[in-house]
Protein backbone atom coordinates (compact mmCIF):
# COMPACT_ATOMS: atom_id res chain seq x y z
CA UNK A 1 0.00 0.00 0.00
CA UNK A 2 1.26 3.38 -0.78
CA UNK A 3 1.35 6.28 1.08
CA UNK A 4 1.16 9.84 -0.58
CA UNK A 5 1.39 12.90 1.82
CA UNK A 6 0.15 16.05 0.27
CA UNK A 7 1.28 19.47 1.42
CA UNK A 8 1.13 18.22 5.20
CA UNK A 9 0.91 21.11 7.73
CA UNK A 10 0.67 20.42 11.88
CA UNK A 11 1.22 22.96 14.18
CA UNK A 12 1.14 22.72 18.07
CA UNK A 13 -0.38 26.43 18.91
CA UNK A 14 1.60 28.64 17.25
CA UNK A 15 4.45 26.63 16.48
CA UNK A 16 4.32 25.05 12.80
CA UNK A 17 5.89 21.42 13.46
CA UNK A 18 5.54 20.67 10.09
CA UNK A 19 5.33 23.28 7.05
CA UNK A 20 3.90 22.00 3.66
CA UNK A 21 5.38 18.43 3.48
CA UNK A 22 4.87 16.29 0.10
CA UNK A 23 6.30 13.52 -0.37
CA UNK A 24 5.57 9.71 -1.23
CA UNK A 25 6.68 6.45 0.46
CA UNK A 26 5.87 3.54 -1.62
CA UNK A 27 4.98 -0.28 -0.75
CA UNK A 28 8.04 -3.08 -0.04
CA UNK A 29 10.51 -0.19 0.69
CA UNK A 30 12.09 1.29 4.29
CA UNK A 31 11.97 4.76 4.12
CA UNK A 32 13.72 6.45 7.21
CA UNK A 33 12.75 10.02 8.46
CA UNK A 34 15.82 11.71 9.38
CA UNK A 35 16.71 15.44 10.63
CA UNK A 36 17.84 17.03 14.25
CA UNK A 37 15.99 17.05 17.64
CA UNK A 38 12.47 19.04 16.88
CA UNK A 39 12.73 19.21 13.02
CA UNK A 40 9.32 17.50 13.08
CA UNK A 41 10.26 14.21 12.18
CA UNK A 42 7.83 12.37 14.31
CA UNK A 43 4.92 14.48 14.55
CA UNK A 44 4.82 14.01 10.74
CA UNK A 45 4.91 9.94 11.55
CA UNK A 46 1.89 10.67 13.65
CA UNK A 47 0.59 12.90 11.10
CA UNK A 48 0.87 9.50 8.71
CA UNK A 49 -0.70 7.70 11.26
CA UNK A 50 -3.85 9.03 11.59
CA UNK A 51 -3.34 9.84 14.99
CA UNK A 52 -2.32 13.76 14.88
CA UNK A 53 -4.29 16.01 13.23
CA UNK A 54 -3.56 18.05 10.05
CA UNK A 55 -3.68 21.77 9.75
CA UNK A 56 -3.39 21.42 6.47
CA UNK A 57 -3.19 19.04 3.45
CA UNK A 58 -3.73 15.39 3.39
CA UNK A 59 -2.59 12.10 3.65
CA UNK A 60 -3.49 9.12 1.54
CA UNK A 61 -3.10 5.14 1.79
CA UNK A 62 -3.50 4.23 -1.69
CA UNK A 63 -6.27 6.33 -3.08
CA UNK A 64 -8.49 6.41 0.44
CA UNK A 65 -8.16 9.98 2.44
CA UNK A 66 -7.12 9.13 6.34
CA UNK A 67 -9.79 11.10 7.46
CA UNK A 68 -12.09 9.28 6.21
CA UNK A 69 -10.91 5.71 8.30
CA UNK A 70 -11.32 6.05 12.08
CA UNK A 71 -11.44 3.63 15.01
CA UNK A 72 -10.56 -0.40 14.07
CA UNK A 73 -10.93 0.16 10.75
CA UNK A 74 -8.20 2.23 10.53
CA UNK A 75 -5.19 0.15 12.69
CA UNK A 76 -6.65 -2.82 9.95
CA UNK A 77 -4.12 -0.03 7.91
CA UNK A 78 -1.71 1.08 10.11
CA UNK A 79 0.43 -0.22 13.60
CA UNK A 80 2.46 2.58 14.58
CA UNK A 81 4.95 1.18 17.47
CA UNK A 82 5.77 5.15 19.44
CA UNK A 83 9.06 5.57 20.67
CA UNK A 84 8.78 3.90 24.31
CA UNK A 85 5.39 1.88 24.58
CA UNK A 86 4.71 0.78 27.60
CA UNK A 87 3.60 -2.70 28.48
CA UNK A 88 1.03 -3.80 31.73
CA UNK A 89 3.10 -5.22 34.60
CA UNK A 90 3.74 -8.88 34.06
CA UNK A 91 2.68 -9.17 30.15
CA UNK A 92 3.93 -12.18 28.79
CA UNK A 93 4.88 -12.06 25.51
CA UNK A 94 2.75 -14.27 24.30
CA UNK A 95 -0.13 -11.57 25.99
CA UNK A 96 1.72 -8.94 24.61
CA UNK A 97 1.51 -9.83 20.65
CA UNK A 98 -1.94 -11.06 20.70
CA UNK A 99 -3.03 -7.77 21.35
CA UNK A 100 -2.51 -7.31 17.57
CA UNK A 101 -5.16 -8.89 16.90
CA UNK A 102 -7.42 -6.55 18.95
CA UNK A 103 -8.29 -4.45 15.57
CA UNK A 104 -10.15 -7.50 13.98
CA UNK A 105 -11.72 -8.74 17.20
CA UNK A 106 -15.90 -8.10 16.93
CA UNK A 107 -18.11 -7.14 20.67
CA UNK A 108 -18.67 -11.05 20.78
CA UNK A 109 -16.51 -12.53 18.28
CA UNK A 110 -14.57 -15.17 19.89
CA UNK A 111 -10.78 -15.95 19.55
CA UNK A 112 -10.12 -17.74 16.51
CA UNK A 113 -7.91 -20.55 14.81
CA UNK A 114 -7.11 -18.23 12.17
CA UNK A 115 -5.62 -15.71 15.48
CA UNK A 116 -3.41 -18.47 16.69
CA UNK A 117 -2.41 -18.93 13.22
CA UNK A 118 -1.42 -15.14 12.32
CA UNK A 119 0.10 -14.50 16.34
CA UNK A 120 2.09 -17.78 16.24
CA UNK A 121 3.62 -16.81 12.51
CA UNK A 122 4.25 -12.77 14.22
CA UNK A 123 6.70 -14.74 16.64
CA UNK A 124 8.28 -17.11 14.49
CA UNK A 125 9.00 -13.99 11.92
CA UNK A 126 10.54 -12.10 14.83
CA UNK A 127 12.39 -14.88 16.49
CA UNK A 128 10.37 -15.06 19.37
CA UNK A 129 8.79 -18.50 19.54
CA UNK A 130 10.88 -19.36 22.25
CA UNK A 131 10.31 -16.28 24.67
CA UNK A 132 6.62 -16.94 24.18
CA UNK A 133 5.80 -17.41 28.72
CA UNK A 134 8.58 -14.93 29.68
CA UNK A 135 7.43 -11.73 31.21
CA UNK A 136 8.40 -8.89 28.68
CA UNK A 137 10.32 -6.94 31.42
CA UNK A 138 12.57 -10.17 31.93
CA UNK A 139 13.98 -9.85 28.26
CA UNK A 140 16.73 -7.70 26.65
CA UNK A 141 15.91 -4.01 24.83
CA UNK A 142 16.47 -5.94 21.53
CA UNK A 143 13.99 -8.94 22.77
CA UNK A 144 11.68 -6.43 23.71
CA UNK A 145 11.53 -4.60 20.43
CA UNK A 146 11.30 -7.67 18.63
CA UNK A 147 8.24 -8.74 20.70
CA UNK A 148 6.75 -4.79 19.90
CA UNK A 149 7.30 -5.59 16.49
CA UNK A 150 5.72 -9.30 16.65
CA UNK A 151 2.63 -7.45 17.93
CA UNK A 152 2.64 -4.76 15.26
CA UNK A 153 2.84 -7.75 12.37
CA UNK A 154 -0.07 -9.79 14.52
CA UNK A 155 -2.14 -6.56 13.21
CA UNK A 156 -1.91 -7.28 9.98
CA UNK A 157 -1.73 -4.47 8.72
CA UNK A 158 0.08 -3.09 5.24
CA UNK A 159 1.69 0.15 6.60
CA UNK A 160 3.99 -0.32 9.84
CA UNK A 161 5.37 2.75 10.76
CA UNK A 162 8.52 2.78 13.72
CA UNK A 163 9.39 5.53 15.85
CA UNK A 164 13.16 5.17 17.16
CA UNK A 165 12.84 1.78 16.94
CA UNK A 166 16.27 1.62 18.11
CA UNK A 167 16.66 3.74 20.92
CA UNK A 168 19.00 3.25 23.51
CA UNK A 169 19.71 -0.15 22.03
CA UNK A 170 23.44 -1.33 22.02
CA UNK A 171 24.95 -1.89 17.84
CA UNK A 172 24.13 -5.35 18.04
CA UNK A 173 20.62 -5.11 19.29
CA UNK A 174 20.00 -2.40 16.92
CA UNK A 175 21.76 -4.18 13.45
CA UNK A 176 19.14 -7.19 14.70
CA UNK A 177 16.33 -4.87 14.72
CA UNK A 178 17.10 -2.93 11.53
CA UNK A 179 17.61 -6.38 10.01
CA UNK A 180 13.92 -7.07 10.58
CA UNK A 181 12.64 -3.91 9.83
CA UNK A 182 14.18 -4.68 6.14
CA UNK A 183 12.49 -8.22 5.97
CA UNK A 184 9.06 -6.52 6.73
CA UNK A 185 9.57 -4.44 3.58
CA UNK A 186 10.86 -7.30 1.82
CA UNK A 187 7.56 -8.95 2.48
CA UNK A 188 5.50 -5.88 0.91
CA UNK A 189 4.70 -4.19 3.74
CA UNK A 190 5.08 -0.01 3.53
CA UNK A 191 7.90 0.96 6.34
CA UNK A 192 8.63 4.25 7.45
CA UNK A 193 11.06 4.41 10.30
CA UNK A 194 12.21 7.78 12.52
CA UNK A 195 15.69 7.64 13.14
CA UNK A 196 18.34 9.57 15.03
CA UNK A 197 21.64 7.83 13.68
CA UNK A 198 22.63 8.36 10.33
CA UNK A 199 24.48 5.75 9.64
CA UNK A 200 22.46 2.95 10.65
CA UNK A 201 19.66 5.31 8.38
CA UNK A 202 21.97 5.21 5.63
CA UNK A 203 22.85 1.34 5.88
CA UNK A 204 19.53 0.17 6.20
CA UNK A 205 16.92 2.58 4.44
CA UNK A 206 16.11 2.21 0.48
CA UNK A 207 14.72 6.00 0.64
CA UNK A 208 15.88 8.93 2.97
CA UNK A 209 13.74 11.66 3.92
CA UNK A 210 15.73 14.52 5.59
CA UNK A 211 13.77 17.22 7.03
CA UNK A 212 14.72 20.16 9.20
CA UNK A 213 12.56 23.02 10.93
CA UNK A 214 9.25 20.91 9.45
CA UNK A 215 10.27 21.55 6.30
CA UNK A 216 11.52 19.01 3.55
CA UNK A 217 14.88 19.41 2.73
CA UNK A 218 16.22 16.43 0.50
CA UNK A 219 14.76 12.39 -0.37
CA UNK A 220 15.63 10.11 -2.30
CA UNK A 221 18.36 7.07 -2.18
CA UNK A 222 20.82 7.71 0.92
CA UNK A 223 23.83 6.91 -1.84
CA UNK A 224 22.35 10.26 -4.09
CA UNK A 225 21.81 12.77 -1.18
CA UNK A 226 24.10 12.32 1.75
CA UNK A 227 26.62 14.74 0.97
CA UNK A 228 28.55 16.90 3.34
CA UNK A 229 26.59 19.67 2.10
CA UNK A 230 23.35 18.19 3.32
CA UNK A 231 24.93 17.17 6.50
CA UNK A 232 25.99 21.23 7.21
CA UNK A 233 22.65 21.74 6.71
CA UNK A 234 21.10 19.59 9.02
CA UNK A 235 23.75 19.55 11.96
CA UNK A 236 25.37 22.65 11.17
CA UNK A 237 29.02 20.05 11.19
CA UNK A 238 31.61 19.85 8.51
CA UNK A 239 31.60 16.10 7.33
CA UNK A 240 33.36 13.39 5.20
CA UNK A 241 31.56 10.36 3.22
CA UNK A 242 32.91 7.62 2.40
CA UNK A 243 31.44 4.41 1.54
CA UNK A 244 31.35 1.65 3.98
CA UNK A 245 32.63 -1.67 3.42
CA UNK A 246 30.85 -4.38 1.40
CA UNK A 247 27.68 -2.36 0.68
CA UNK A 248 28.96 1.06 -0.80
CA UNK A 249 26.01 2.89 1.95
CA UNK A 250 27.26 6.40 2.95
CA UNK A 251 29.44 6.39 6.28
CA UNK A 252 29.05 10.34 7.82
CA UNK A 253 32.48 11.08 9.54
CA UNK A 254 31.51 14.13 11.39
CA UNK A 255 34.48 16.68 11.87
CA UNK A 256 35.39 17.50 15.56
CA UNK A 257 34.32 21.11 15.90
CA UNK A 258 30.53 22.47 14.41
CA UNK A 259 30.44 25.11 11.97
CA UNK A 260 31.21 28.34 12.67
CA UNK A 261 28.63 30.92 12.88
Amino acid sequence: MNISVKKVSISYGRHRAVDSVSLHIPAGEVTVLVGPNGCGKSTLLRGISGLQSLEEGAVLYDEKNIRRIHGKERAQYVALLPQSPVAPEGITVQALVQYGRHPHQGLFQRWSKRDEEVVAAAMQQTGITELAARPLESLSGGQRQRCWLAMSLAQESPIILLDEPTSMLDIGHQSEVLALVKQLAASGKTVVVVLHDLIAAARYADRLVAMRDGQLVAQGKPADIVTPELIRELYNIESTIVPAPGDGAPVVIAALEPVSC
